[in-house]
């Protein structure tokens, strides 16, 4: 931690210190103290933290902490309140956040809103547009589309003007075509293969590919054999417009984008 007039505090929700998720918020954090801004690392991982107790006491005491004493809870929110920005990070266990994190968040936005606001503007979110057919979780055995690219853009279109409508920034808008999500291994080939059209829509668009079923299904691997396919779908993806990688090998992925970045420029 570095003492500086503005300070960033990030919270690390993976159990795994090292991981993927410390080595994003690491970097993160690495270039906010190239200009001169003090941060914190806190690792949630094996802390002890509970759930929020919907108690409703913060709304009743209103001095800026949990009625939970007997854990971190207040020392993190604590940390929050100290900082001038607030950065979380969690791998996702089976479509959701860790439950150290999600705890965190309950509570502290619990003691926030208790006592007007005392987070506000310190962390900020994206807001993605995925495209699915069907509800999340629910299967779609046999996907249909007259044309998948078009079908699919019109849908991210139309979402993002949905939150435009909302109240949302642009700036604050990302789009994701939602590969394995209700399509087809081709479909989603054929997805990765327009990401240069998906990325016309005017919003940074999300790639998620990375050992993704699709990958299997076309080229015969298994989950634990999809590195290479997936650093190269990366790739591709990255020459066609995604500015934003979802990905398991973290290090692996960068220096690939690195190396394209790095072609580009020497031409």
């Amino acid at each position: 931690m570095h003492g500086t007039r503005i300070k960033v505090v990030a919270f690390n929700g993976s159990a795994r210190r090292g991981g993927n998720t410390a080595i994003l918020l690491g970097h993160v954090l690495g270039e906010l103290e190239k200009e001169g801004i003090g941060t914190e690392l806190v690792e949630l991982g094996g802390a002890h933290i509970h759930g929020c107790l919907a108690c409703r006491k913060c709304s009743a005491r209103k001095d800026g902490r949990c009625s939970q004493e007997d854990d971190m809870g207040n020392v993190y929110i604590e940390k929050m309140a100290a900082a001038d920005g607030i950065l979380l990070g969690s791998p996702t266990y089976v479509a959701d956040i860790s439950p150290e994190i999600k705890a965190l968040i309950d509570r502290a936005c619990l003691v926030s809103g208790a006592n007007g606001g005392m987070f506000r503007r310190k962390a900020g979110a994206a807001v993605v547009a995925t495209h699915i057919r069907l509800a999340p979780r629910v299967a779609d055995p046999d996907p249909h589309y007259d044309d998948v690219v078009a079908e699919v853009a019109a849908f991210l279109a139309e979402r993002a003007e949905r939150a435009l409508a909302a109240g949302v920034g642009a700036d604050r808008i990302v789009v994701d075509a939602g590969l394995d999500l209700g399509k087809t291994a081709e479909q989603s080939l054929a997805l990765l293969r327009a990401s240069d059209t998906l990325s016309g829509l005017g919003y940074p668009l999300l790639l998620s590919a990375s050992n993704k079923t699709f990958l299997g299904v076309l080229y015969d691997l298994a989950i634990g054999e999809r590195r290479e396919a997936s650093l190269i779908a990366a790739a591709l993806g990255t020459t066609l417009g995604c500015r934003i990688l979802r990905v398991h090998d973290v290090a692996g992925t960068r220096r690939v984008a690195e190396v394209l970045a790095a072609i580009s420029a020497a031409r």
